[in-house]
């Protein structure tokens, strides 16, 4: 019996790594490139304006770019590559398709949660950074 409990505590290890693994695959370069893209644009915005509103603004903005656009390339090969765009024959037709899936995809995954995240929380958590 103990070994059994210790055989499925082994497994269910084996796999939390895995998704923590996936994660880290899956989000991390996200974070990264995000995380940049909002330092250099908050600095070019502060550089031009000298405003704290201003920069933190354009923070925002630029993290989201850096972000999804990782996002929206994945998703958008992932797309293109299935076998249900490639039933299409490529040109116009397929490129809708990927278009619309990857679209739908993206909003399903990320959706409200970060508008809310892009229109309020960063834009405030920016600019109080930058005052402290």
């Amino acid at each position: 019996m103990r070994r059994v409990a210790a055989s499925r505590r082994l497994q269910g290890m084996t796999s939390d790594r895995g998704r923590a693994r996936g994660w880290l695959l899956r989000y991390l370069p996200l974070e990264v490139s995000g995380t940049l893209a909002a330092m250099l644009g908050a600095w070019l915005a502060f550089e031009a304006s000298g405003s704290l509103v201003v920069a933190a603004l354009a923070g925002s903005l630029a993290e989201s770019v850096g972000y999804y656009a990782i996002v929206v390339v994945r998703a958008a090969r992932g797309h293109a590559a299935s076998a249900r765009v490639q039933k299409l024959g490529g040109g116009a037709p397929a490129m809708l398709a990927t278009t619309w899936l990857t679209l739908r995809s993206v909003a399903v995954e990320f959706g409200p949660a970060e508008l809310v995240d892009s229109v309020l929380v960063r834009p405030a958590l920016l600019w109080a950074a930058s005052a402290a």
